[in-house]
């Protein structure tokens, strides 16, 4: 039933959009369903489409590597001391406050373009998932805390037997918000700074010449890349949970 709704909402989405196109009927404005999924399949059977896409998913998982190993040490320095959950929690609030585009700024005028790129998305999903993965160890269960005790003595065998196995169902959860999120802002970011590939490259090229068709197929790319990361995440869930 899930399914169905969803490809209703599909064939709906796609109904008003044709139609508002006829009614509009200007193509810079607002192109058909038919003039993007011709400029979507050109795309589609071009090679250098997949370069420039993993570019992107290239830079992506590298920012969010680097989020997944620092949200893990904030997060269980959190758990093991107030004195850090204090700590840490002012500054991943503070860094939520910032807009997203004074971050994008601030790093172009730090880091130039590459490393700027790699801090935003750091500082973007970092907040998030520390969040998640608290929440998490804050609801471990009793009956699993007493088996801490006695069978992992050390911290590390307690992260790898028992709060890892834990927390991954959080994690998952997490690692697959994240991933939406920080391909927005890594687009946008390669948008504002200038590289030269990238999806937000050529975002950026489709609208200074004025291809709505060309913005309409990047954004069904990320839409795409995005469903696809999502059903993999929850089919890693399930597995997990049989």
């Amino acid at each position: 039933m899930k399914l169905k709704g969803q490809l209703f909402g599909v064939i709906v989405l796609l109904i008003i959009w044709a139609s508002a196109a006829a009614f509009i009927h200007e193509p810079v404005l607002l192109p058909s369903p038919a003039d993007v999924a011709h400029v979507w399949i050109a795309q589609a059977l071009s090679v250098r489409t997949y370069q420039i896409i993993g570019d992107s998913l290239g830079r992506l998982a590298l920012s969010l590597i680097m989020v997944v190993i620092l949200s893990h040490i904030i997060a269980y320095t959190m758990k093991l001391s107030q004195f850090f959950r204090g700590f840490f929690g002012f500054l991943l609030s503070l860094i939520k406050t910032i807009p997203n585009i004074a971050i994008i700024f601030l790093a172009l005028i730090w880091l130039g373009k590459q490393g700027s790129i790699l801090l935003v998305a750091l500082l973007v999903l970092l907040p998030l998932m520390v969040e998640q993965l608290v929440v998490a160890l804050d609801h471990y269960p009793k009956s699993l805390r007493d088996a801490t005790v006695l069978f992992a003595p050390t911290y590390l065998e307690r992260f790898l037997f028992l709060y890892f196995p834990y927390e991954w169902r959080f994690f998952l959860s997490s690692l697959n918000a994240c991933f939406a999120l920080g391909l927005k802002v890594l687009v946008m970011a390669e948008l504002l700074n200038g590289l030269q590939t990238g999806i937000g490259f050529y975002l950026q090229y489709a609208r200074l010449n004025l291809e709505t068709s060309q913005i309409f197929s990047w954004t069904i790319w990320m839409v795409l890349i995005s469903v696809l990361f999502d059903a993999g995440m929850q089919r890693l869930a399930r597995l997990h949970e049989q």
